[in-house]
């Protein structure tokens, strides 16, 4: 399987077609996470920073680089290990800002905090660049529902294990 690497401006930097381990980790209510092995060349460092997204191609998902750590295997060879949550884990990077007051659904009440918080905030330094609500789907299930300053992660963690209702960024 192909991984391409982008940098957090979508720009593709590269690829990566050689490697000897990918764990992709998927959850239904919790951002997934993966770890990824490979034999160390310094060209592989250049495009593995911090902040870069990982997208297996032939796949919708994607995750973002956290952590990057090089260590000898058994045998004395240097292998670089690249760790990382799937691309929601963006939402962690924002706060619900001030208190929301809703009586909707739960698909609503979720798309509503993250489009007021990630995609339109009233401060523009808050926005999620080329980050999109997807289509709607038209889930009837209401909520009544009061959050202020909590992770917007967390808060859409726990109305997706509420609900029954998954979500991701793809």
């Amino acid at each position: 399987m192909r991984l391409d690497i982008y940098n957090k401006n979508l720009d593709r930097l590269g690829t990566i077609k050689k490697y000897e381990c990918l764990i992709w980790l998927r959850r239904y209510f919790k951002t997934g996470s993966f770890e990824l092995y490979l034999a160390f060349e310094d060209k592989l460092l250049q495009l593995l920073q911090e902040d870069n997204i990982i997208h297996k191609v032939d796949d919708n998902e994607a995750g973002i680089i956290e952590y990057i750590n090089l260590k000898k295997d058994v045998l004395g060879k240097e292998v670089l290990v690249v760790k990382g949550r799937f691309i929601t884990s963006i939402l962690d990077r924002r706060i619900i800002w001030g208190t929301e007051n809703i009586a909707d659904t739960y698909e609503n009440t979720m798309r509503m905090l993250v489009d007021k918080n990630s995609i339109n905030p009233i401060d523009i330094n808050r926005k999620i660049p080329n980050l999109q609500l997807g289509s709607l789907n038209n889930f009837t299930e209401i909520i009544t529902y009061q959050v202020s300053y909590e992770n917007l992660l967390s808060e859409i963690e726990k109305l997706k294990a509420t609900s029954n209702i998954g979500f991701k960024i793809r």
